[in-house]
């Protein structure tokens, strides 16, 4: 089902992927700078995240078993490489990681939204490599796996917002100029 197969991807992407950077912070943040490779992981994210989900790429993985290791491989890697960036970068350049948050959101999303009003079912051949019907059940699956993009990035990437701006207001609030008034 294409739906457990997104959500496999969004557990990977959005969860387990920020947690580790989190847990593994000193790791990720004294081995090198991440926030340097910000623009990097956008790319290399939003590339893997559209590639791997074409219809030609999903089918190929599918029916690879090693072309289905690479894809969940990469899609975590560049997951990993794209929230130590971001988390790196929310201390020192907040409106850098804000805008990459909104940037890989809004095309993530799009990604979900075509999986979810696509008048039919866009991955044949995916379907046709685990002998599921193209019928209606096809695309209600297809639109479910969509909703579920479309819900988990907003979630993932809007809450990790709000915790770089409420983060980047305190610091504001607490500098001296800010109390200080005009001069």
């Amino acid at each position: 089902m294409l739906t457990e197969h997104m959500l496999e991807h969004i557990v990977a992407m959005n969860v387990v992927a920020p947690f580790a950077v989190l847990a593994g912070r000193g790791f990720f943040m004294h081995r090198a700078s991440p926030s340097r490779w910000l623009g990097v992981a956008i790319v290399l994210q939003i590339v893997l995240l559209w590639g791997w989900h074409m219809p030609a790429g999903l089918t190929f993985a599918v029916r690879n078993p090693a072309a289905l290791l690479a894809m969940h491989l990469s899609l975590f890697a560049a997951a990993l490489l794209f929230w130590a960036a971001v988390i790196d970068a929310a201390g020192t350049r907040a409106w850098g990681a804000l805008s990459a948050l909104l940037v890989t959101a809004k095309l993530s999303c799009l990604l979900g939204a075509l999986f979810t009003f696509a008048p039919r079912p866009l991955y044949a051949g995916y379907l046709a490599s685990n002998g599921i019907q193209t019928d209606g059940s096809a695309l209600e699956d297809q639109h479910v796996a969509g909703l579920l993009m479309l819900t988990a990035y907003t979630f993932s990437y809007i809450g990790a917002a709000v915790v770089i701006v409420a983060r980047w207001l305190s610091e504001v609030e607490k500098a001296p100029s800010w109390h200080d008034g005009p001069a």
